[in-house]
């Protein structure tokens, strides 16, 4: 069931449900210029686990009105208040890519609201490289951040492409809504500037590490740091996939949160 939710004057966002009222929310958050339907291979999974599907384009995205948030800290703000207004008590966060930062954002900006996991999917908590950080985004630091586009350019973002049906639903959305990096040029800075890492160290949350083993964006390496640190932190490395591993590796994917979500629940 598709909605849209005002969450601010002039401002609604689209939201898809699928599950009913009062079954486990799982809260999944798109990268930077994605769309929910990067989320389809993941319909059946969740429905068959027994919980509701939450899926949504951030405010100025997609199918959602208004202008794109400046920083991660509104879209933050935005997702509070969706859980506030469509009573999604304390759901699993699912986040890829910049979809992570917005869970850690959440975390930091929002101590309030409980929710009972976070899986984040091919993401560092610190996107710049530097002396005492090897871990961020492959060759990029704070000289030659302002390049980025490039940079990512120069990277195959999946090894062998999307799952089909993902592939044909995401273009179908593109095609009706096309992204303009222009208008999201603060977000993007906001996103590569920040520094997790005090969050995923300090949260007490059951927390999942999905990375790409062939990921053409980020090193091995900065999910054992994070649970080296924090042993709420567990880690699964997925082969045969690049950036995007939910919709390229679906089934295992799957699995992976089918796991997770078994192991939230138990804890």
């Amino acid at each position: 069931m598709m909605q849209m939710v005002t969450i601010a004057t002039q401002t609604q966002v689209s939201v898809h449900v699928h599950g009913q009222k009062g079954d486990i929310p799982v809260i999944f958050l798109n990268g930077y210029g994605a769309y929910q339907q990067i989320w389809a291979a993941q319909i059946a999974c969740v429905r068959e686990l027994g919980y509701r599907m939450v899926t949504w384009d951030y405010r100025g995205q997609g199918e959602s009105t208004g202008t794109i948030a400046p920083d991660l800290h509104m879209i933050a703000d935005d997702l509070a208040t969706l859980i506030q207004l469509m009573s999604l008590e304390n759901p699993i966060l699912v986040g890829h890519s910049m979809g992570a930062s917005v869970a850690w954002a959440f975390a930091r900006y929002h101590p309030e609201i409980p929710i009972r996991g976070r899986l984040t999917i091919d993401q560092s908590p610190k996107m710049l490289n530097d002396a005492a950080w090897h871990y961020g985004f492959k060759g990029l630091t704070e000289d030659n951040s302002m390049a980025f586009a490039q940079l990512r350019s120069q990277k195959q973002e999946t090894l062998h492409g999307l799952n089909d049906m993902v592939f044909q639903r995401l273009q179908n959305a593109k095609n009706q809504a096309p992204f303009a990096p222009a208008a999201a040029q603060l977000l993007l800075r906001d996103h590569l500037n920040a520094d997790w890492r005090s969050v995923v160290v300090q949260s007490p949350t059951p927390a999942l590490f999905v990375s790409a083993v062939n990921s053409p964006y980020f090193p091995m390496g900065y999910d054992h740091w994070c649970a080296m640190q924090n042993s709420h932190i567990y880690t699964v490395r997925l082969a045969n996939t690049g950036h995007d591993i939910m919709a390229e590796v679906p089934t295992a994917f799957n699995q992976t949160l089918r796991h997770f979500c078994h192991l939230v629940m138990d804890a």
